[in-house]
């Protein structure tokens, strides 16, 4: 597998960072009574202001200490609807997004892989079907968005032999809101986007042109994979990345034309992620994230073969030698009992 461009969620993290330090250079008197407004921003600005050391990984307060890695779960879930998709049953219901971070601290490396939503998976207790389902499944009988996390973590741990440290949830809502705070962000679309999804309640239109999009067509501008509109609308994995890109450049020059917004957009990505991260992690890792470099940073998949029903099946013989070309093992693990079809 190659090496692949800095994935979206790392550079958000990264320009997140830079952001707040381009905060903490302007700070001074009555604009701290602004930066107050978000404790991640004010926490940067007197770090920065003062010299103090900022959070980072090993410290106490930052993913226990001494931890030379971690492994992070990261969830993006749509929503459960009822009746032509009029009420909202669970927010963040079947995972659409399942990707494995791993942050080595000790080697200065980051290693990703993606699961595919349709791979099956059986745990005790429930009948073999798609892992995305497993997220719904936990938050039942009272369980809440706790109990969709430990299922699939447990999911994802029982196909893939890697110990998750943290479960983090994104949420669509928060980075809509985000967009509509700095009001809109200019975009290009170079080619023609149809994709619906009434049950999700997500429609992406675009002819191509240049638009100013509010939050929810930013949204759909990014997720966009391919069209169902009978025309061949598809994007290489390459092209996606193009449009996140275009997307985090726009969006950091439609903040610092809205300055009066930053502490606004500082809290509302932490619930992007649903507060999965204390500040002080936020902080340690944005400054992790940007001391990486390029030819350190790795993103692929698990290995799949097809099973019935267009679903899929961890290619259980190629799946070690995956893990250890993404440092999640750094021995072969033994390889487990053949997959079937």
């Amino acid at each position: 597998m190659e090496d692949s461009p800095r994935p979206l969620w790392l550079r958000i993290l990264g320009w997140f960072l830079y952001g707040l330090l381009c905060v903490g250079a302007l700070a001074g008197g009555a604009f701290f009574g602004f930066v107050k407004k978000s404790p991640l921003v004010y926490k940067v600005v007197v770090s920065k202001i003062t010299k103090q050391e900022p959070p980072k990984v090993g410290d106490d307060d930052v993913f226990s200490g001494n931890r030379e890695a971690v492994n992070l779960l990261l969830l993006g879930c749509d929503q459960d609807l009822y009746y032509r998709g009029k009420y909202v049953i669970m927010k963040q219901a079947r995972a659409d997004m399942i990707l494995i971070a791993r942050l080595d601290f000790k080697n200065n490396r980051i290693t990703g892989i993606s699961i595919p939503r349709d791979t099956l998976c059986q745990l005790a207790g429930y009948r073999e079907q798609k892992i995305n389902a497993y997220h719904v499944l936990g938050q039942r009988n009272g369980a809440g968005p706790e109990g969709g996390k430990e299922l699939m973590k447990r999911a994802v741990e029982s196909l893939v032999p890697v110990e998750i440290d943290r479960v983090l949830v994104l949420d669509y809502d928060a980075f809509q809101d985000m967009v509509d705070l700095v009001g809109g962000v200019k975009l290009k679309v170079e080619k023609q986007m149809d994709y619906d999804d009434e049950a999700a309640k997500l429609h992406i239109h675009f002819k191509p042109g240049t638009y100013q999009m509010d939050g929810y067509q930013a949204m759909g501008f990014v997720r966009f994979r391919k069209s169902n509109k009978g025309h061949r609308g598809g994007d290489s994995d390459f092209a996606r990345q193009e449009r996140q890109k275009q997307f985090l450049l726009a969006f950091k020059d439609a903040v610092w034309k809205n300055k009066a917004q930053i502490p606004a957009v500082a809290e509302k990505g932490k619930d992007a992620i649903s507060r999965g991260l204390s500040d002080d992690e936020i902080i340690a890792l944005a400054y992790f994230a940007q001391s990486v470099g390029e030819d350190n940073i790795k993103m692929g998949q698990v290995p799949v073969v097809d099973a019935d029903n267009y679903n899929l099946r961890i290619n259980q013989m190629e799946l070690p030698k995956v893990l250890k070309e993404f440092h999640f093992v750094e021995e072969d693990p033994p390889a487990r009992v053949s997959y079937r079809r």
